[in-house]
C-alpha cells in the first residue's frame, strides 16, 4: 500500500472515513498463515472481487457532501451474496451504511479520500486502508463482511504518535436512506425517533415494512454500559447539494481520546433485512445484550483488539468477588521465582507474567480475573517508573510504582488479569529487579466472596503509644506481633474476611521490611513495607484476618515503630462494593500545563476536594469506593498527605509520607461518600499530587 495515500472509505449509502477515526491498530482478523493481500488501483467503477465471494464496489467521490476535497473515492457497496438495496435488479447490498466521518475543526470541512490510483488491500472478507493523518491523530479503517448474517463491520483506528493523551471531536455523516420517503422505523428506545440515546437505529424508505427495492437498513452505533463511549451531540447539519431530499442526512459527535502511543477505535454495524419488523426485532436481539464477550459479531478479535474499542464494552463481567490468600511469592527476578531467569527488568521493556492458577492449594484459581498483588523494586540502576497492566492490553500511562536509584520500594497495586491470567509488566529507565506477592485476587463471583466496604481511616495500632496494645516498645530483630483487626473498635465487624490498612514503618534503626500475614497461619517468604533506617513510609496491606481476629507483624533487622490504619473491609455479607476495574485513568494531575482534579500544588494545612464518582464515564455516579494510585512530586519539604472521604473530620492517620523533592506512590482504596469526593489534605510546605484510578467499587 502506498503510505502517501489520503485514507478515506465509506460507502454510497456511503462511509467515508476522514476525521480522525479508524482502526489502523486492529490487525486483520483472517485466520490464514499468510494472507496474500490483493492491491486494488482505484479508477471510476472499480469492482474488487475476493475468493469468498464479497465484492466491493467504488464511485468517484467528486459530489460526497460536507467535504471540501470531495475528490477521489469511496467504497459505493459491498457486495453480499447478491442481496438487492434500494434499487432492484443491481444484486448489490449497500452495508457501508452511510457513514463518514471528518474532522470539523478546519473551515471547510475536511475529510479525506483515496487518490486516484491509490490501493487498498483486500485479504477475503476484508478491505484494509493505510494509515494517514486527520488532525491529531492517524486514523485507518478495516470493513469486514459477515455474508452469513448480510453484516458489514466498520472498524475506525485512531493512532496518536504524541507523547501526551490526546482528545478530539470527529463527526459522523450519517445516510440513512435513498428518497423523501425515509424513515425511522426502529430504534433501541422502542420509539421511532433517533435521538443521542438510541444505540441503534432501522431505517428505510416504506413506512408500513420494506418492499421490493426498499431494504430496511440497521445502523449500530454503539453498545449499552455505562463506560462505553457514545455520541457527544446528534445534529441535521448536513443536507448537502444533492438534488434528491435524501432524509436520511446526520451528523453525530464523536470525543474520541487516545492516551500517549496507543490506538483506540470506533466500530459500527450496518445489516440488510426484508422488513422492517425483521430488522427490528434482529437488532434488539444483536446489539442489546449486556455482555458482548461471546458474540459472534466481536468473536474473531483478540482480547487486544477488543480492549481497544471504545464505543462497545467487550470486557468480561465485572469482577465482583474479593478472596484473600495467605500471602505468596509469584515473581523474584533475582531468583528463578517468575520465569524471569534472574534477569533485571531493562529500559522500555516489557515482560509477562503468569498469575492465574498460581499458589497451589489456597492460591489463585485460573477463574481469577484480577489481582491484588505488592510489588516491589530494587537494585534499580536509574530512577524509574514500573507499569503493571493486563497481558494482551495497551499499556496505559499512568505507573505503579515510582523509585530512586538502588531504592528498596514497595508499592500495592490491583490489576485486572489479560490473556491467559497473565500481566504485564514495564520497566521506563535502567534496569531493576522486581519482587511480586499475591495477596488476593477477584472472580466473576461463581464462588461466593466477600464485598468492600469502606470506612473513615481508623487507627488501631501505633507502637509509639498506647493505640494497638504496643505501649511504645518498637518491634525488634526477627520479632513478630499481633495485632486485632476485628471487632471492638476497629470498626471492622465480625463477618470481615479482610481488612485494607495502611501500613507504616517510622524511626527504624536499620533497613529492613515489615512482613503481615494472618495469625495463625505459617509466616510467608513476602514483604509488606521495606524502609532504610530513620525512614517514615507507608505501604498499603489488603490481609486475610486469621485467629482471634488478628493479623501477625515481623520486622527483619532492628527495631522500628509500626503504626497502621484501617481504611476499609472485605465482607461476604450484603451492602458491600462489587470491583469493577478499569484501564488505569489519571483523574488527578495538579502540575501545569494540564492540570485536572486540582489545579496547582496543595499548601499546607488546606483541604482539597477531589471529585470522583461521575467525574468521568468510567467511574459512574453510583460508586461507593475507589482503588486510587497517589503519588507526590515536588514537595518543598518532607510532610505527609491524608487522602480520606470528603466532608469526615481529617483523620489521624496518613495516606503518604515524603521528603522534600521525593516522588513517591502510595495506593489507597477508601469508600466514597454521597458526593462522590475525596478530600486530600497537605500537612507542610507545597507538593504537586497525582491520582490514578484502577478500579470503583459498586452496589451493582
Amino acid at each position: 500500500m502506498r503510505s502517501s495515500r489520503r485514507v478515506l472509505t465509506t460507502a454510497a449509502s456511503v462511509v467515508a472515513l476522514g476525521a480522525t477515526v479508524v482502526v489502523g491498530g486492529l490487525p486483520s482478523a483472517v485466520a490464514t498463515a499468510a494472507p496474500v493481500l490483493v492491491p486494488v488501483t482505484l479508477t471510476a467503477g472499480t469492482t474488487a472481487g475476493t475468493p469468498n465471494g464479497s465484492q466491493w464496489h467504488f464511485h468517484n467521490g467528486a459530489n460526497a457532501q460536507c467535504l471540501s476535497n470531495n475528490s477521489g473515492f469511496a467504497i459505493e457497496e459491498a457486495d453480499l451474496d447478491g442481496l438487492s438495496d434500494a434499487r432492484p435488479g443491481t444484486g448489490a447490498a449497500v452495508l457501508t451504511g452511510g457513514m463518514m466521518l471528518f474532522d470539523p475543526d478546519p473551515t471547510p470541512l475536511t475529510g479525506l479520500y483515496f487518490e486516484p490510483n491509490d490501493t487498498v488491500d483486500v485479504v477475503g472478507d476484508e478491505l484494509t486502508t493505510s494509515t494517514a493523518p486527520l488532525g491529531p491523530l492517524n486514523v485507518s479503517l478495516q470493513h469486514r463482511t459477515m455474508q452469513d448474517a448480510n453484516r458489514l463491520r466498520s472498524t475506525y483506528t485512531f493512532a496518536n504518535p504524541s507523547d501526551a493523551p490526546v482528545t478530539h471531536h470527529y463527526e459522523m455523516r450519517s445516510n440513512l436512506g435513498s428518497g423523501p420517503s425515509t424513515g425511522v422505523r426502529g430504534t433501541s428506545s422502542g420509539d421511532t425517533t433517533w435521538a443521542p440515546a438510541d444505540r441503534w437505529l432501522v431505517t428505510s424508505d416504506a413506512a408500513a415494512s420494506a418492499q421490493l427495492g426498499g431494504a430496511a437498513l440497521t445502523t449500530a452505533l454503539y453498545g449499552p454500559g455505562a463506560g462505553v463511549l457514545a455520541p457527544s451531540t446528534v445534529s441535521f447539519s448536513c443536507a448537502g447539494p444533492d438534488p434528491d431530499p435524501h432524509q436520511g442526512h446526520q451528523v453525530t459527535g464523536w470525543d474520541v481520546t487516545v492516551p500517549a502511543h496507543a490506538s483506540r477505535s470506533l466500530v459500527f454495524f450496518s445489516e440488510l433485512h426484508d422488513t422492517n419488523e425483521g430488522a427490528v426485532t434482529a437488532a434488539a436481539s444483536t446489539y442489546d445484550p449486556t455482555t458482548f464477550t461471546t458474540s459472534p459479531i466481536f468473536s474473531d478479535l483478540s482480547a487486544a483488539e477488543k480492549s481497544g474499542i471504545l464505543n462497545w464494552d467487550l470486557q468480561p463481567a465485572p469482577s465482583t468477588a474479593f478472596h484473600a490468600v495467605v500471602p505468596y511469592r509469584v515473581l523474584d527476578s533475582r531468583s528463578a521465582v517468575g520465569g524471569w531467569g534472574a534477569q533485571k527488568l531493562g529500559p522500555g521493556e516489557t515482560r509477562s507474567l503468569s498469575v492465574a492458577g498460581t499458589g497451589g492449594v489456597g492460591g489463585m484459581p485460573v477463574s481469577a480475573t484480577a489481582v491484588v498483588l505488592n510489588v516491589t523494586a530494587t537494585e534499580g540502576t536509574n530512577g524509574s517508573f514500573v507499569t503493571v497492566f493486563p497481558a494482551g492490553a495497551a499499556r496505559a500511562a499512568p505507573s505503579n510504582l515510582n523509585f530512586a536509584p538502588y531504592e528498596t520500594i514497595p508499592n500495592l497495586a490491583t490489576t485486572a488479569l489479560g490473556a491467559g491470567g497473565a500481566l504485564s509488566v514495564y520497566n521506563a529507565v535502567g534496569s531493576v529487579h522486581l519482587i511480586a506477592d499475591v495477596v488476593g485476587y477477584f472472580d466473576d463471583g461463581a464462588v461466593p466472596g466477600s464485598l468492600f466496604n469502606g470506612i473513615t481511616p481508623t487507627r488501631v495500632l501505633d507502637s509509639r503509644g498506647p493505640v494497638g496494645g504496643w505501649n511504645g516498645a518498637k518491634l525488634g530483630p526477627g520479632a513478630s506481633r499481633d495485632l486485632v483487626v476485628r471487632g471492638g473498635t476497629t470498626g471492622v465487624p465480625g463477618t470481615a474476611t479482610a481488612v485494607v490498612m495502611n501500613v507504616t514503618a517510622t524511626d527504624g534503626s536499620a533497613g529492613s521490611f515489615l512482613r503481615v500475614w494472618p495469625k495463625g497461619a505459617a509466616p510467608p517468604i513476602t514483604s509488606n513495607v521495606n524502609f532504610g533506617a530513620g525512614q517514615t513510609i507507608a505501604n498499603l496491606v489488603t490481609v486475610q484476618v486469621g485467629a482471634a481476629d488478628a493479623v501477625s507483624i515481623l520486622n527483619a533487622a532492628g527495631a522500628t515503630h509500626v503504626v497502621a490504619d484501617i481504611t476499609g473491609y472485605f465482607d461476604p455479607s450484603a451492602g458491600g462494593g462489587r470491583f469493577h476495574p478499569i484501564e488505569p485513568l489519571r483523574i488527578l494531575e495538579s502540575r501545569p500545563p494540564a492540570p485536572k482534579g486540582i489545579v496547582g500544588p496543595l499548601g499546607p494545612g488546606v483541604a482539597k476536594s477531589l471529585l470522583v464518582a461521575g467525574a468521568t464515564p468510567t467511574i459512574p455516579a453510583n460508586a461507593t469506593g475507589v482503588i486510587l494510585n497517589v503519588t507526590v512530586t515536588g514537595g518543598t519539604t518532607g510532610s505527609l498527605l491524608k487522602v480520606y472521604p470528603d466532608g469526615a473530620a481529617p483523620p489521624a492517620s496518613s495516606t503518604v509520607n515524603f521528603g522534600a523533592g521525593q516522588t513517591i506512590p502510595n495506593l489507597t482504596m477508601l469508600s466514597l461518600p454521597p458526593n462522590g469526593k475525596l478530600a486530600l489534605l497537605n500537612q507542610l510546605g507545597t507538593v504537586h499530587v497525582i491520582g490514578d484510578a484502577a478500579g470503583y467499587f459498586a452496589a451493582t
